[in-house]
């Protein structure tokens, strides 16, 4: 090992990643932070395992500071699209304006679409939250996720019609799923159609 060359611990700290080795990874992180304290890339290695370990203040903490270093590198994407998952829950206003920045680095990123999409809902934005879910099935057209939600959000809005055909697309990945079964037959109650 090169004891003077961050590149080195940063890889190795991928490596212990995909072993599900986060101490160590974070381990490796912290040495090539203290020889190279700007590399916005072991920060968001480093924020990645400590949400891995539940340590969210600490995961929040490097995000931020991968962002201050590198904020607009297609690399971003994932600090911010991290530091959304974690702002999800409580500030989804947050979530979202981060989920906005990933995707104008990364348009092709179907989680953040999706990700973004659940916080609109929670938002009570389904019109915005419909248009992210089309978006996730325009990348992935077998995406069953997307295709229940966008499914629920028509049924919410009441377009029965356009629930119906989703959940059937649905129904074509996952016959057996008996919530989606449910759902489509609620909805053809709703749309006045009942169908056995």
């Amino acid at each position: 090992l090169i004891k003077d060359d961050p590149s080195i611990y940063s890889w190795r700290a991928y490596d212990h990643d995909e072993l599900g080795q986060h101490d160590l990874t974070i381990a490796d992180f912290d040495s090539a932070i203290k020889l190279k304290p700007d590399d916005a890339f072991s920060y968001r290695g480093r924020g990645s395992a400590y949400v891995e370990l539940g340590k969210d203040d600490l995961a929040m903490a490097d995000f931020d500071k991968a962002i201050a270093l590198d904020p607009d590198s297609q690399d971003a994407n994932i600090a911010y699209y991290n530091r959304g998952r974690l702002r999800f829950e409580k500030q989804p206003a947050l979530a979202i304006a981060d989920f906005d920045k990933a995707i104008a680095l990364k348009p092709d990123d179907a989680e953040s679409y999706s990700l973004r999409g659940n916080a609109k809902v929670n938002m009570r934005q389904f019109a915005e939250a419909i248009g992210d879910f089309s978006k996730v099935l325009t990348l992935r057209p077998s995406d069953f996720d997307a295709l229940v939600k966008l499914a629920a959000l028509h049924s919410y809005t009441k377009n029965y019609v356009l629930a119906i055909a989703e959940y059937t697309k649905a129904l074509e990945l996952k016959p057996d799923d008996l919530d989606t079964i449910y759902q489509r037959g609620l909805s053809y109650k709703d749309a006045g159609e009942y169908k056995l």
